[in-house]
């Protein structure tokens, strides 16, 4: 579906690896295989891949809150969708910004992360 990590595939492979012993490109997530004992963590990126949203995933795939990352040193505008079908607006991201769901909703982690770099006009 996309290029894979700094846009090569090999390295998408080989994390992949890391935890899935399945062959390469056989990977599909199965909510009801998920160990309830461990931590369930999603790594999302935006289409330009400017950015990831990181956090601690539910098996019906919404997360509570997200941090960004990112080796680029501007501000982003950045939109969430949540399991309620809102979008929700961030300004002025940067690395390391935690990003909080309205109270009572939590993010889609199926919907894309739309980010674009900050502009004050």
């Amino acid at each position: 579906e996309n290029a894979g990590i700094h846009y090569v595939e090999r390295y998408t492979l080989d994390y992949i690896a890391l935890y899935d012993d399945t062959p390469a490109g056989g990977y599909v997530f199965q909510a009801d295989k998920v160990d309830s004992g461990k931590r369930l963590l999603c790594l999302r990126s935006d289409a330009q891949y400017l950015l990831m949203a990181e956090g601690e995933m539910q098996p019906d795939f919404t997360a509570a809150e997200l941090r960004v990352v990112t080796a680029l040193p501007e501000q982003f505008d950045v939109v969430l969708h949540t399991a309620s079908g809102a979008a929700v607006s961030f300004t002025q991201v940067t690395d390391g910004t935690v990003l909080h769901c309205p109270e009572g909703d939590a993010f889609d982690m199926r919907s894309p992360v739309e980010a674009a770099v900050h502009s004050d006009g």
